[in-house]
């Protein structure tokens, strides 16, 4: 028994001693998904699983104590409550073959219920930028979960069971498309922004191209107002959303050529400048055919110039994009499938593409 307890506490100490946190799938520290998902959260009866690839988690191992989300940048979602029963499994699945059916996922691998149908708090979240936002929603484990990579991925296995209700409370999260195809999404938004002309711009990704040795297409989006002519586009690359040297981001630059609300959102890494007689042009970046630009994420955001009047607006809007392998991706570090009004189904929905959740784990990693 001396044995059983100084073994217990020696355990105790070491979680303490290298407690820190997590963030699935590495690099989405500071980055947004490009896609939001109304699973799990969103639901009161719902049954969600969620295969994350273990060596975005530790190297060897990992004790973990909780389970965190973040709401996607779009926010509007009201405070709800959920009461979810959650188990979780290390199984030799890979991502690339994860399918609908619940119990196929999970094989012969072994449950531990982490958390039993105890009451879940969600605050309200609004829109908030800039993007990411803070991990809000923790869920602690009533026991520690251990994790060796050696033996297989993570499988969360999440079941809702209270009567049918939807509340949208949509989580921040990201997908690797298997065609090719960037993956792509709006980082920074504001409508508002103008001249003192009422000139506005906005801007996206096309959803084309963007793969190594392909080029990435930004789409401008251009609206002059009454006697403008906007006659020149200025578009951007960027690495960061947070800070452009010493400023930090984003940046208002209200006041510069009479704009009215408008805030610089990326750093400048690379620069173009064209000419354009159309509303809706579209300015091209090459990217190299080098399969080490493949995952590698870029910001954009551009500014729209008449040339005669000497007047220019940032566009209202900026975009990342993630580069992709010129085939698409064929793997992926997460896979998810989902089902609303479950009631115990052989199987769920699922996308073709790698559709993964952005999730926090605190505990200890080796």
């Amino acid at each position: 028994m001396r044995l059983l307890l100084l073994a217990a506490l020696a355990l105790s100490a070491s979680i303490s001693a290298q407690s820190n946190s997590k963030v699935f799938p590495k690099g989405f520290e500071n980055q947004e998904g490009v896609l939001s998902s109304a699973y799990p959260l969103s639901f009161k009866q719902c049954r969600w699983q969620a295969l994350l690839e273990g060596s975005e988690l530790c190297k060897t191992s990992a004790v973990l104590l909780s389970l965190g989300f973040r709401a996607d940048i779009s926010g509007g979602f009201s405070a709800s409550a959920l009461r979810p029963t959650i188990r979780l499994y290390t199984t030799a699945l890979k991502t690339s073959a994860m399918g609908k059916n619940w119990a196929k996922n999970i094989g012969t691998a072994t449950a531990t219920t982490v958390f039993t149908a105890k009451a879940l708090q969600l605050p309200a979240a609004n829109t908030s930028f800039p993007a990411p936002t803070p991990f809000t929603v923790t869920i602690k484990f009533d026991k520690p979960f251990p994790y060796q990579r050696s033996k297989g991925n993570l499988l969360i296995d999440w079941v809702e069971a209270q009567s049918y209700a939807f509340s949208r409370w949509s989580i921040d999260a990201h997908i690797r498309w298997n065609t090719p195809r960037p993956s792509a999404g709006k980082i920074w938004e504001n409508k508002g922004c103008s001249d003192a002309a009422g000139n506005k711009a906005a801007l996206s990704i096309s959803s084309t191209g963007g793969v190594v040795g392909a080029q990435l297409g930004v789409k401008f989006v251009l609206t002059p107002a009454s006697g403008s002519t906007l006659d020149t586009v200025v578009n951007w690359l960027g690495f960061s959303n947070k800070r452009y040297g010493p400023a930090k981001l984003p940046l208002d630059v209200s006041g510069l050529w009479g704009m009215k609300n408008c805030m610089l959102a990326t750093d400048i890494t690379a620069l173009r400048v064209i000419k354009t007689s159309v509303l809706t042009p579209t300015v091209q970046w090459q990217i190299p055919n080098n399969p080490k630009f493949a995952g590698v994420s870029v910001y954009t955001q551009g500014l729209a110039m008449d040339s005669k009047k000497g007047t220019a607006v940032l566009t209202g809007r900026a975009d990342s994009a993630e580069i992709a392998p010129a085939a698409g991706w064929q793997d992926g570090p997460g896979q998810s499938v989902f089902r609303a009004r479950y009631t115990n189904q052989a199987e769920g929905f699922m996308s073709p593409s790698f559709y993964f959740p952005i999730v926090k784990f605190t505990g200890s990693f080796n």
